[in-house]
């Protein structure tokens, strides 16, 4: 998985995999560590194209606000807007 994703998710990424864990260990489920795996495989998909995904994030946040964010925005800082 973390091969898969850009590497500004990578820590994200653990993180969120770690907490996972921990809560299946705690809850003996782990239908929590599918979903998060979920969630990062979306996510890696999703921003394979980096160019292509920034295009998508600009065109919603501009469609949900009215306002196009501005061209040196960072993906991140625009994707919240969201």
């Amino acid at each position: 998985m973390l091969e898969a994703l850009h590497p500004e998710h990578r820590e994200a990424f653990s993180q969120a995999f770690r907490a996972a864990l921990d809560e299946a260990a705690r809850d003996m489920d782990l239908a929590v560590v599918h979903e998060t795996i979920g969630f990062w495989r979306r996510r890696a998909w999703i921003t394979r194209d980096r160019d292509q995904h920034r295009r998508v994030v600009h065109d919603a946040v501009t469609a949900l606000t009215g306002t196009a964010p501005p061209e040196d925005e960072p993906t991140d800082v625009s994707e919240r807007r969201l």
